[in-house]
């Protein structure tokens, strides 16, 4: 039994000396290694959070609408440069995009200057409009605020919009439009770069 003791005393010291390099057992060391390490954005998803757009219409298609939705899909790219508004639900979409975003102010969406667009689809059973891409003709954006929110890489964006021609994307109707007037957005934007 002798010849056991100093194989079990071995066993014993070499777990005392694992138990050392890894600290006490209070934990004190893992601690000591935790708060050196250099720390890392966790970004946790957002609550749900509503996308709503609302504006008139007046025309082929006249009323009042707001759609709402809470997938994020509008987004700030290429250096926060290209805009695009995007809210979709049930079929129904508005989207707004343009090259040349420099914050809040007051842009005018033209194709054949920044590549801006408006198309506005009333779902299935209806028609879509379309911004044409005729010169003079323009839809305008006021972009009223554009703030960060505690959720990394989404902003929080409210504005207004109006639009004196979209036109139908049926060929066959193009000479019908209709004007969009009094129109509202508060969403989140995924800033993207």
């Amino acid at each position: 039994m002798r010849k056991q003791q100093p194989l079990q005393t071995l066993l014993l010291l070499a777990l005392l000396c694992a138990l050392a390099a890894c600290g006490d057992a209070t934990g004190n060391q893992a601690q000591t290694d935790l708060a050196s390490t250099p720390a890392t954005s966790i970004s946790t998803p957002p609550p749900t959070l509503t996308n709503t757009i609302s504006f008139t219409t007046t025309g082929q298609v006249s009323g009042s609408h707001t759609i709402t939705s809470q997938v994020h899909t509008s987004k700030l790219r290429h250096g926060h440069k290209e805009f695009t508004i995007e809210v979709a639900n049930a079929g129904q979409s508005v989207i707004m995009a343009f090259y040349g975003y420099e914050g809040p102010r007051t842009y005018t969406l033209e194709g054949h200057n920044n590549g801006g667009d408006v198309r506005i689809d009333f779902g299935k059973n209806a028609s879509a409009w379309d911004l044409p891409m005729t010169p003079g003709i323009a839809c305008t954006v006021n972009i009223e605020s554009d703030l960060p929110t505690p959720y990394t890489g989404l902003d929080r964006m409210k504005g207004s919009f109006t639009c004196p021609r979209l036109i139908s994307i049926n060929p066959a109707a193009q000479h019908r439009s209709i004007t969009v007037s009094e129109g509202h957005f508060d969403l989140f934007i995924i800033v993207e770069s």
